[in-house]
């Protein structure tokens, strides 16, 4: 596999912390940045813009980690660890839209959206789970 590298840019920082880690998704011509550090979500265009950030839960006052993001529809999917832990839904400018708590999730991995279908891999347990995605 090879490739050029067409463009690259500068991350809003925490150039005190040293390593951030990161998690990205596109959707409609935006891309979502998830920074683990500060528990933003920092949405920009393809041309480098940074549209919107937001940082909205319920549990702000002891917000947890976010760890993964994915985006399917227009809807925004993260997953935070934390007790408990949860998959919570946003639109694209962060209103928060809806939340699933589970037991059974821990050392998340990765998650992805295919056929209306939610997967979250676990690198604990070696495991995939599957979610059906259900519309109101």
């Amino acid at each position: 596999m090879g490739g050029k590298l067409i463009k690259s840019w500068n991350l809003i920082g925490n150039l005190e912390m040293g390593y951030v880690c990161r998690d990205i998704a596109c959707s409609n011509n935006k891309i979502f940045v998830l920074d683990s550090y500060k528990n933003l979500i920092y949405v920009y265009s393809y041309e480098e813009k940074l549209i919107t950030s937001w940082s909205k839960s319920r549990y702000d006052e002891d917000f947890w980690c976010l760890f993964k993001i994915t985006a399917f529809q227009n809807i925004v999917f993260i997953i935070g660890v934390g007790i408990p832990p949860k998959i919570q839904i946003f639109t694209h400018y962060g209103k928060l839209i809806s939340e699933y708590e589970f037991d059974n999730l821990i050392n998340v991995s990765s998650m992805t959206i295919s056929d209306n279908y939610v997967y979250v891999g676990q690198c604990d347990n070696h495991r995939i789970t599957k979610y059906k995605l259900i519309y109101d």
